[in-house]
């Protein structure tokens, strides 16, 4: 090695006089991508040579860092520069050496303290303090003994990167934190690493609070840091809904490890002085200001990428990217960068509109030969294989030594099967690339997918004695069946980590390789170092092995710290202890037998319907669920074949009965599969369904539990035979209780110490249904129930998963400056909004807590009020999710709070005191309204902006003005002598119908638009004639007009000319009253309101009859009526107005009445009589 050292000094000598004028990043990264290795090395080594203080050094080390694994002696960087260098690239320089070393970065504090949990939400708890006081934590030492109660202990890891381990991991915030010694006073940087969330605090002082760390914050995060002489504290909070990590790092001006400061255990206080200033390092911040100050040419600005790309700062690099291409448009090396950043950042396939920029992108970058490689990447994302051989066909054409290129055709040649290719392709690269850990990585992969197992294993064997063993070829020796080999290896690290992981792997590999008696001390000893975590408790079950009163023994134990233990039940069951359901099971053939020949008459049968749950103090739960249901007709089949197990459900039984008395199991069922559809269901066979989950309680460190869903004991489409539910309950749960409990048997009393809550209804018929009836779920009988949940807490959880979804994207971000604009909060959401539905399409939910605000917007569908929410928390506006429901279920099912209650979202926003609201179902419409379904509901006001506010009810939302509900038309009718009619249509249509009546004429022939406009003709005047139509869009929708005649449209009755076909109202008997009695209350969730106009113009010789205005006033609703003379014409603006309401059965005969009353005014036709048929005036 130091001869290689030295030969890569002597290259640098002779390299660095020829190439140090024009070197750079600039040429770096264009040799790479033209497939010239070999130059971009010597340009790297000679750039950061020439000026290692330079932003082009820094981003020469880090391609060098991205391409380590292509470069044939990359440790000759670590030579190129020795003092006066950028701390950046020396902390580069560090990771080069850790990858070759495979030990951590020189700098990096490998050990730390770890705390937690605290709290219970990953994301929102890292805004409350929830993380005690040094002086509150428990003691250095304290074991962990349940997720409720904080340990506290000192860990090591192999790579410096610090966080919950797998054992230890659980939803809410650790800390992570140090305390520092130093010698004499120092001044330096410290780097904090990081994935998921931070608070940073030292000697006390909050320094800073970092997001979603290189997503949207930085990955890595540099400090100016000084240190006086004596102790100082670190503290890190970090949360993750992915499980947070971090990597800290002290390092001197040269990115060198600081010397004289070192970690002791002691957290006392009395803390010396410190400074600390978040800052970019020299080199980053120089090119930054300068860039900021000045114009500069497009390779300054995608430097300035590359160097926020070195610290994982996404929205930088998006933000550089996007100066450089104002520049220059055409710039492919631009588009090259814009679409790797794509590329990169997506995380996943992206949706089709993103996929077609990215492709633009890489078009205008097709010049550059490396873009290729992108291309190639993008097509297999996308499942275009064939176009991906193809690219890679070409590729090995054009340029068969790039050793990136050559990785790629050697796993295509084995899935192709060409295994002489393959061996040719690795012989190149081991021969280019000695020694490189990548091409053995592909070996061992090419040795397993041609199941040359001798050789791998040789292999594998050759590298478990490397010294330092590299953590990446243990689970490949487990794998092959050298178990002994990885035990060793994992057991050669633990003088260097201390890490329960790291435990439970040495335990787990020393079991499978027969060593029991070493397995068995080791879990003592990291039962001891460690705690009583649950993993341990699984491997002493597999140490106690055939031994049956050692695994008795240590079965109960494990139960004893964790009764609800799915795994471990199902074991004690299996060992003859009976399970909490045994004793109410029913035996499915007597069963069958009792209900036979209930509900012949529908499509199903549900003849069982039975859960029994038992519920335990931290709010955990085991749910047993058996059901029998017999299908009767084709529907019924396919509905009896879909069942919904709970998650993660262990499945007892599930079989298909014949009505011959064959059964049939079905094979392809997998533990925990989730939804099941069954073949070979056909009428008259029963499916028969039983299994028991684990329902986790509402936080790992508070006790709470909410059910798995609201049980109902009825259905609208299928006869129960026996539905019921049993709940037992600790007597020390405060268990509380709501439903619907008409018709059902309730009973309570003791059983074996527990509370048994029984529920049962016998012989349900289907559940009748009625038009205009509440939603069916709340007339039939329901259970809810719960302990230690308040609303705050349901609104907390909700909360915790829609904070992580708001985060951006630099693309979101980009656009929103254009698009957020206007004198008023109003006009700027308005703006916003307009440009949103322009730019998304509606897709499946307002809201997504799957994908991100930046996801969504990089997709261009769903998710917008997410979206909305995301760009106005950046934009500093007041932002609150409203969660709520139609105004017909308001204040009812507040007694156990559940998720479900309050399904509807929408927003509140303020911005300097202007409240407005926002309901992105009604788009524009939306802005400053909401739907009437939930106008003068009820809600959780859920605060995004700032999340340590509390969740509050909200007893009456606001009601707004609602035009888009008021049915619009107006008619000019002329009349001719003969009784024909000319009519003019006019009616504007807003939202959803607009929307509908514009995609159907887009989406007819032209020539067929005017059979379009004929419809809709006759179904508002039969016997229409000829029909001239046109559609107008207008700003919040559209406007159809159309020209009609209708021959005989008056017909001549007693002197008098009667139009019938001028009759413009609906009846409303027909849509409300047709019942003639109501078991159900009837809801009109919306109001009815319409606005009918008719200008009525006579024949000559003839005037319209006179007659009083209509009118109507009930308290169900009104009619009313202006007539006024306008020329010869007369006209009439009707109005109709039935409210929102609900009329109870006991008073739908006189609602009935006031339907008919309506009718019969309303659809009084116009009469014209003779001008000489009047009496003459006196």
């Amino acid at each position: 090695m130091i001869n290689l050292w030295r030969r890569a000094v002597l290259i640098v000598v002779c390299v660095v006089p020829s190439l140090a004028v024009n070197a750079g990043w600039w040429e770096v990264w264009q040799a790479g991508m033209e497939f010239d290795l070999n130059s971009a090395r010597e340009h790297a080594l000679a750039t950061i040579a020439a000026d290692p203080n330079s932003a082009d050094a820094v981003a020469a080390a880090s391609w060098w860092l991205a391409n380590i694994e292509d470069l044939p002696e990359p440790e000759e960087v670590l030579t190129a520069v020795d003092n006066g260098r950028d701390p950046e690239l020396g902390f580069i320089l560090e990771r080069v050496a850790a990858r070759l070393g495979a030990r951590p970065p020189a700098g990096a504090l490998t050990t730390a303290e770890l705390a937690g949990t605290f709290g219970v939400f990953s994301a929102l708890d890292l805004d409350r303090n929830v993380v005690p006081p040094d002086s509150e934590l428990p003691p250095l030492g304290t074991t962990w003994s349940d997720p409720a109660v904080p340990f506290h202990l000192l860990m090591r890891t192999a790579d410096a990167w610090h966080g919950p381990p797998r054992a230890m991991m659980a939803d809410g915030v650790f800390l992570v934190s140090w305390t520092l010694d130093a010698a004499a006073e120092m001044n330096g940087w410290m780097v904090v690493e990081a994935r998921g969330g931070y608070n940073l605090e030292l000697d006390g002082r909050p320094v800073d609070r970092r997001r979603n760390c290189g997503q949207v914050d930085p990955g890595a995060a540099w400090y100016r840091l000084r240190l006086a002489q004596g102790l100082h504290r670190l503290r890190l909070e970090v949360a993750s809904p992915d499980g947070p990590e971090v990597r800290l790092s002290l390092l001197d001006d040269q990115g060198r490890p600081i010397k004289g400061v070192t970690r002791i255990d002691q957290a006392d206080g009395g803390w010396a002085n410190s400074e600390i200033t978040a800052a970019l390092p020299p080199a980053s911040a120089e090119l930054s200001q300068r860039l900021e100050a000045e114009n500069a040419s497009a390779p300054e600005f995608l430097l300035a990428a590359q160097l926020a790309r070195v610290r994982s700062d996404p929205a930088g690099e998006y933000r550089w990217i996007e100066r450089s291409r104002g520049v220059d448009t055409e710039d492919p090396w631009a588009a090259l960068a814009l679409a790797r950043h794509f590329i990169t950042t997506d995380g996943g396939v992206p949706g089709a509109e993103r996929a077609r920029y990215i492709g633009q992108l890489l078009r205008a970058a097709s010049t550059i030969p490396g873009s290729r490689l992108f291309e190639r990447s993008v097509a297999m994302r996308e499942g275009r294989g064939e176009d991906a051989e193809k690219i890679l066909d070409q590729l090995v054409a054009d340029h068969p030594d790039d050793s990136r290129v050559l990785r790629i055709w050697v796993r295509e040649s084995v899935r192709r099967g060409w295994v002489r290719e393959a061996e040719e392709g690795l012989a190149q690269l081991e021969a280019d690339l000695p020694g490189s850990l990548a091409v053995t990585d592909l070996r061992l992969e090419v040795l397993a997918s041609l199941e040359r197992w001798r050789e791998r294993d040789s292999l594998l064997r050759a590298l478990a004695v490397a010294t330092p063993v590299e953590t990446r070829w243990i689970g490949q020796m487990a794998s092959s069946c050298l178990v002994g080999e990885a035990a060793a290896a994992t057991a050669s690290l633990a003088p260097e980590v201390m890490d329960p992981d790291l435990d439970v792997q040495l335990v787990t590999l020393l079991l499978e390789n027969g060593d029991i008696g070493t397995a068995g001390a080791e879990l003592k000893l990291a039962r001891e170092r460690w705690g009583d975590l649950r993993v341990f408790d699984e491997l002493g079950l597999l140490l106690a092995g055939d031994n049956h009163e050692a695994l008795l023994a240590t079965l109960a134990g494990a139960l004893d710290r964790d009764p609800s233990n799915l795994q471990l039940l199902t074991l004690s069951w299996r060992n003859g202890t009976e399970p909490f359901f045994a004793p109410f099971a029913v035996e499915s053939s007597d069963f069958i037998g009792k209900y036979r020949d209930l509900g012949e008459d529908v499509d199903a049968v549900l003849l069982l319907d039975q859960a029994v749950e038992r519920i335990f103090v931290d709010g955990s739960s085991l749910y047993y669920y058996h059901g029998l249901t017999r299908a009767n007709t084709p529907v019924g089949a396919r509905r009896a074949s879909v069942l919904q197990p709970l998650p993660d459900a262990h499945i007892l039984n599930i079989r298909i009965l014949k009505p011959d008395g064959g059964v049939v199991v079905p094979s392809d069922i997998q533990p925990g599969q989730g939804g099941i559809t069954l073949s070979d269901v056909d009428p008259g066979d029963i499916v028969e369904e039983e299994y028991v989950a684990w329902v986790g309680p509402t936080g790992a460190s508070r006790d709470g539990h909410l059910p798995p869903y609201i049980y109902r004991f009825a259905d609208p489409d299928r006869a129960f035979g026996l539905s019921e539910y049993i709940l037992l309950v600790p007597p020390e749960v405060d268990i509380q209780v709501d439903g619907n409990f008409e018709g059902l048997e309730r009973s309570e009393k003791e059983w074996q110490d527990l509370r048994m809550l029984y529920w049962r209804a016998e012989n349900v018929p289907p559940m009748p249904t009625e038009p205009f009836a509440p939603p069916a779920q709340d007339l039939m009988p329901w259970l809810n129930y719960g302990f230690g949940v308040s609303w705050q807490d349901v609104g907390d959880a909700v909360r915790d998963r829609v904070l992580p979804a708001l985060r951006s994207s630099p693309e979101l971000r980009e656009w929103t400056r254009e698009v957020l604009v206007g004198e008023t909060p109003e006009e700027q959401l308005d703006s916003l909004v307009e440009a949103l539905v322009e730019t998304v399409e509606r897709g499946n939910g307002e809201i997504s807590v799957a994908d991100t605000a930046g996801e969504s917007f990089g997709r261009r569908r769903g998710n917008r009020l997410g979206i909305v929410a995301a760009v106005l928390v950046e934009a500093g506006w007041d932002v609150d999710l409203i969660l709520t429901r139609p105004w017909t279920d308001r204040d009812q099912r507040l007694q156990v709070p559940t998720l479900d209650a309050f399904p509807v979202a929408l927003l509140r926003v303020a911005l300097d005191g202007d409240e407005i609201w926002f309901d992105s179902r009604e788009e524009r419409r939306g802005v400053g309204s909401i739907h009437a379904l939930f106008q003068g509901s009820d809600g959780l006001v859920l605060p995004l902006s700032d999340s340590r506010l509390p969740v509050v009810r909200i007893e009456t939302l606001p009601t707004f003005p609602n035009p888009d509900l008021v049915d619009e038309l107006a008619v000019r009718a002329t009349v001719a002598a003969d009784g024909g009619v000319n009519i003019a249509f006019t009616m504007p249509l807003r939202g959803g119908q607009a929307t509908r009546l514009l995609e159907r004429l887009e989406s007819v022939p032209e020539d067929q638009v005017g059979m379009v406009y004929r419809q809709m003709a006759l179904s508002m005047f039969p016997g229409a004639d000829t029909v001239d139509g046109e559609v107008e869009k207008t700003e919040d929708g559209a406007t159809i007009r159309l020209e009609i005649t209708v021959p005989g449209g008056c017909d001549a009755e007693d002197g008098e000319l009667v139009c019938r076909s001028l009759i413009l109202a609906n009846p409303v008997v027909p849509t409300l009253a047709r019942l003639p009695e109501r078991t159900y209350p009837l809801m009109l969730r919306v109001p009815i309101e319409r606005r009918i106009q008719l200008d009525l113009v006579p024949p000559p010789g003839w005037e319209p009859k006179k007659r009083k205005p209509r009118q109507m006033d009930a308290e169900w609703g009104s009619v009313s009526e202006t007539l006024e003379m306008v020329g010869a014409s007369l006209q009439s603006v009707l109005h109709i107005s039935l409210p929102a309401q609900t009329v109870p059965p006991t008073d739908y005969r006189v609602f009935a009445r006031f339907c008919q009353a309506i009718d019969e005014l309303t659809t009084r036709p116009p009469r014209l009589e003779r001008i000489e048929s009047r009496p003459p005036t006196q």
